[in-house]
């Protein structure tokens, strides 16, 4: 220092600076006299740093133990890099020889906290964690977000968005609406776990099995394409096959269509004109009956 003034506390670790005013009566006489409201003093008594607290009654409105507030007397940067400055700024950094430098990988800028509980903590990184009775989420540029979605990790980087949950079979989008009915995204291996707690189930998975994708709704899955490629549809896939509702196709099968029952029949070929250019193995029907291609001749109406 050249010009200025300087407190020298020796080896006391109270408050070096400590302001009143008459009116103020917050109580708080363990950590201050009643008409403190404001002090300064050591953070640690062997190491140093400073501590600012504010101290407020209960009169007023019910905040503003401490206000830190920067006026700018122009127009604020708008700029949104590594350079950029904001009116308030808070900058944190660690000792480098004689100087300082910047902190290093995962160390901690700012931390806040409910008490002597840390709920808050910003790194080096530019990542947010949340620190909460379940867990750490983790919020920023390559990193997980434990709560959003009801996953455990949100992971955000170049080229898109990864969803993990961690488990084997769970949810990893579970949407609840009127606490009845879910919208599920998510990966399991066995049918038991797919479907958690509603009974009302509206949900696509990828399956770790021979299933592949699935879709579902009302907890039954209606469609799914197998990891060779087979398409299966119907009304209900554990009644498929030939012996029940609708179709199962594979790339390199044949097709096979429910049994026609007295409510429906295997399939339908609604009337219309015959196809100018035909090709080889085309069925079609119009009003005056059954046609179909074969070998470059149209044969029909079948009967």
């Amino acid at each position: 220092m050249t010009t200025g003034i300087t407190i020298h506390q020796q080896s006391a670790t109270n408050q070096i600076l400590a302001f009143k005013r008459t009116g103020v009566a917050h109580g708080m006489i363990d950590k201050a006299e009643t008409d403190t409201y404001g002090d300064m003093m050591v953070a640690q008594g062997t190491s140093g740093g400073l501590t600012i607290t504010g101290y407020k009654d209960a009169d007023g409105l019910a905040g503003f133990a401490l206000w830190m507030r920067g006026f700018l007397g122009e127009a604020g940067e708008t700029g949104k890099t590594t350079s950029a400055t904001g009116i308030v700024n808070i900058e944190a950094a660690i000792k480098s020889g004689t100087t300082v430098g910047a902190a290093g990988a995962n160390q901690n800028l700012l931390s806040i906290k409910n008490l002597s509980t840390t709920r808050f903590i910003f790194d080096a990184e530019a990542e947010l964690h949340c620190v909460g009775a379940g867990g750490t989420s983790v919020y920023g540029e390559n990193a997980s977000i434990a709560d959003a979605l009801g996953v455990t990790g949100l992971i955000t980087g170049l080229g898109g968005i990864t969803l993990s949950n961690g488990a084997t079979d769970a949810d990893i989008v579970n949407t609840i609406v009127n606490s009845g009915t879910n919208l599920l995204f998510g990966v399991s291996d066995s049918i038991a776990s797919r479907f958690i707690g509603s009974s009302n189930n509206y949900a696509f998975w990828g399956t770790t099995g021979a299933d592949g994708l699935e879709w579902a709704t009302n907890n039954i899955v209606r469609m799914a394409i197998d990891v060779v490629g087979a398409v299966t549809m119907g009304y209900d896939l554990a009644v498929m096959g030939d012996t029940g509702l609708g179709i199962a196709v594979s790339a390199s099968a044949f097709g096979v269509f429910g049994a026609p029952t007295t409510a429906k029949a295997s399939a339908r070929l609604p009337h219309g004109s015959a196809p100018t250019s035909p090709a080889d193995g085309d069925i079609w029907t119009t009003s005056a009956g059954l046609f179909v291609r074969i070998d470059g001749s149209t044969v029909g109406p079948l009967s």
